[in-house]
């Protein structure tokens, strides 16, 4: 123990072995957990924004609760954020070069609105697919590019440099979307 941070050494007789330790490679099962995790947590955003912007206000509402409902019907700043996060999602990293520029590079993507047999209204939503198998066939021919694409490389802005940026205005404390609702709310009572 110790010989090595991370690694444990358990011997069991003496004698002669020979041991050949490879690079260390990234964990893809993680990542394609992650990824996972985080186009069902777009979904639920873009959902949700779609719902919230075409939720009608209750006319002659008595309750708290009807007065809540439709306070962002059509609101233009929450439509501007789900395409501001669909442009950010759909589109090249900016300053990256080489052949993992893009999530769609990496399996992420509003798939196809037509083509096949059916009509996808998902991909029309904005709701993003992912495509494991080309998520790990990128992983497995260019981890590195994988890594800077996605943002992980110090000095190098990524995906995720890139979605904050947009998320940022939306989420800061007095002008993002929770303050606005606070107080359209308010304007309601």
């Amino acid at each position: 123990k110790g010989a090595m941070p991370g690694v444990d050494f358990n011997l069991t007789r003496t004698g002669t072995v020979g041991i050949t330790i490879g690079t260390p490679g990234p964990n893809v099962d993680g990542l394609v957990s992650q990824m996972k995790a985080f186009v069902d947590a777009y979904n639920a955003a873009q959902d949700q924004i779609r719902t919230t912007t075409s939720e009608q206000p209750v006319k002659n509402a008595t309750s708290s609760t009807d007065l809540a409902k439709g306070v962002l019907f059509g609101d233009n700043t929450l439509a501007q954020l789900a395409t501001s996060l669909r442009s950010s999602v759909s589109g090249s990293v900016s300053g990256l070069s080489g052949s993992i520029t893009s999530m769609a590079a990496l399996g992420v993507s509003t798939g196809a609105t037509t083509g096949g047999s059916s009509f996808s209204a998902d991909a029309v939503n904005g709701k993003l697919v992912f495509d494991e198998a080309k998520f790990r066939a990128a992983v497995t021919s260019d981890p590195n590019a994988v890594r800077t694409a996605l943002g992980a490389t110090s000095g190098t802005p990524g995906f995720v440099q890139q979605f904050n940026a947009v998320l940022k205005p939306a989420t800061t404390s007095g002008i993002g979307i929770s303050d606005r609702i606070t107080q359209q709310n308010a304007t309601v009572k």
